[in-house]
């Protein structure tokens, strides 16, 4: 194990949810490659948990969704960090942002706020606007997971921040020998082209189905695989035309990605731009580090990943015609996704490695645990 800080701190993290989802992979990632040198305690504020963490049961602390907005709640939980004494505090949302707030006003902490995941113009109420400007003045550094989320904030310019880029497990799709084919009777000659994401308005599955019977029309050989839940799910497949039956499945939540993405040739990614971007895609990095081509909407952090014509294409929100016709490229030419998929797993290798990230990570944490701060004797809780 690489050892990422010479100096061994005393790290909180706060988070408002720990299911199943990109940023909670990493802060995963992140807790499973360092705390054996660190010692690292989670504020969970919801009682749904969808990763393991390899801490015991007394650094892991879960508050239910009910009471995590109760004041006495906020109270109590800063009166348990501060006993912890921590180098530094690390929080990943609005939420948490004000757990830490109150914990560096109280006891004088240098606090992170690592809550920019986005790359495009979110719709935010005035008070969830006044909130977070607060919290990036207030905050001692501002990490964002690519620049499209420091852009869209107004801070790419701000001497607080940084950009730390997610890191994938690459090595883990080296082994993987897929049977999603023969689990679901595909044939090997077929075209698999998958999209990993939930069914939530974020994403943009109505695009890919529309295009997707562009190209069945005229590639019959072509399945398409969609890996998500979410509330959106039962009206875009009661909603996806007949002729689609035999060449779309919904194969819900799914834990084998390797083993799905092993067996596929083309990766895709769609989101709804209206009012939403990505930050830095997990589904495309894991995409990449499969060897897939990649087709993605051009906005937010998705360009920073996909390099146009190299890696793959980034196509216009909503506009299934453009992305049919990318698909129909790259399925009537198996050297181009080969080329495109080579290089994108080295894009992946060179820079988004779980070592970079861990490395990275470390970095940020001490810089800002490193200041000399003196803990107030403060009133507040007497």
């Amino acid at each position: 194990m690489q050892t990422y800080s010479m100096k061994r701190l005393k790290i909180v993290y706060i988070i408002d949810s720990f299911g199943r989802g990109g940023r909670e992979r990493q802060l995963q990632y992140i807790i499973q490659n360092i705390y054996m040198m660190h010692d690292i305690h989670i504020w969970i504020l919801a009682d749904a948990i969808g990763y393991d963490l390899p801490l015991g049961r007394d650094r892991i602390h879960v508050i239910t969704n009910q009471d995590s907005k109760k004041v006495r709640t906020i109270v109590q939980v800063v009166k348990e960090i501060s006993l912890i004494r921590p180098d530094v505090v690390y929080y990943w949302d609005i939420i948490s942002g004000i757990y830490a707030s109150v914990y560096k006003a109280s006891f004088g902490g240098p606090i992170i706020n690592g809550s920019i995941r986005f790359g495009g113009s979110l719709k935010k109420s005035m008070i969830n606007k006044a909130i977070r400007g607060f919290l990036y003045r207030y905050s001692d550094a501002i990490v964002a997971n690519s620049r499209a989320g420091l852009r869209v904030e107004g801070l790419d310019k701000c001497p607080k921040s940084t950009i730390l880029y997610n890191g994938i497990e690459f090595d883990k799709f080296d082994s993987c020998q897929s049977n999603i084919r023969i689990e679901l009777g595909i044939p090997s000659e077929a075209i698999v082209i998958v999209m990993v994401a939930n069914f939530t308005s974020p994403k943009d599955h109505r695009t890919l189905l529309t295009a997707a019977l562009e190209v069945c029309l005229s590639h019959n050989k072509t399945v398409f695989l969609l890996i998500g839940e979410g509330p959106l799910k039962s009206d875009i497949s009661d909603a996806m035309d007949k002729r689609l039956k035999n060449h779309v499945f919904f194969l819900g939540r799914r834990l084998d990605i390797e083993n799905i993405l092993s067996g596929s040739d083309i990766g895709v990614l769609l989101n709804n731009t209206n009012g939403h971007a990505e930050g830095l895609s997990n589904a495309i990095m894991e995409y990449m580090a499969a060897g897939l081509p990649v087709i993605a909407t051009n906005a937010g952090g998705n360009p920073e990943l996909i390099e146009d014509g190299t890696t793959g294409f980034l196509v216009n929100g909503f506009d299934a015609t453009q992305l049919a016709r990318k698909l129909k490229i790259l399925i009537l030419d198996p050297d181009m996704r080969l080329r495109m998929g080579k290089m994108g797993r080295m894009k992946i290798v060179v820079t988004f490695s779980m070592n970079n990230l861990i490395e990275r990570h470390m970095q940020v944490l001490t810089k800002f645990s490193s200041k000399s701060r003196s803990i107030k004797n403060a009133q507040f809780f007497s």
